[in-house]
């Protein structure tokens, strides 16, 4: 990404994005844990986040899915595909995909960041 891009929620936490040699990395500080996560990577010239999981760790049972920053979604605009790999398949949809059929879920109601979207795995296939 050419140009810096940080966004601040109104809770402290924060999403940022950092070039390296390596690429652009996507980072979620969330102010109750007090340190950063890097939860995905960012391919400017494909407008693509692509995202890593394990799925014995990730898998929300509930909706047999995934979940992702509801903000990193909905905030970028210069977002538009989203990949996901993990242990066993490599997933790959439209931002607009995950808007129709993703589900939403803030666990610990503190809003900002801690909301996400979950799209079942039946979904992300299509």
């Amino acid at each position: 990404m050419s140009n810096p891009y940080k966004h601040t929620d109104l809770f402290g936490n924060y999403l940022e994005f950092e070039t390296s040699e390596f690429g652009t990395q996507v980072y979620l500080y969330l102010k109750e844990e007090n340190r950063k996560r890097n939860i995905a990577k960012y391919e400017e010239a494909t407008k693509t986040l692509l995202f890593s999981r394990d799925r014995e760790k990730h898998l929300f049972r509930k909706i047999n899915g995934y979940g992702f920053c509801y903000a990193l979604i909905h905030l970028t605009d210069f977002c538009e595909n989203i990949v996901v790999y993990d242990d066993f398949e490599t997933f790959k949809i439209t931002k607009s995909t995950l808007n129709k059929y993703g589900q939403i879920y803030n666990f610990k109601n503190h809003g900002g960041f801690e909301t996400q979207i979950f799209i079942s795995l039946e979904n992300l296939k299509q």
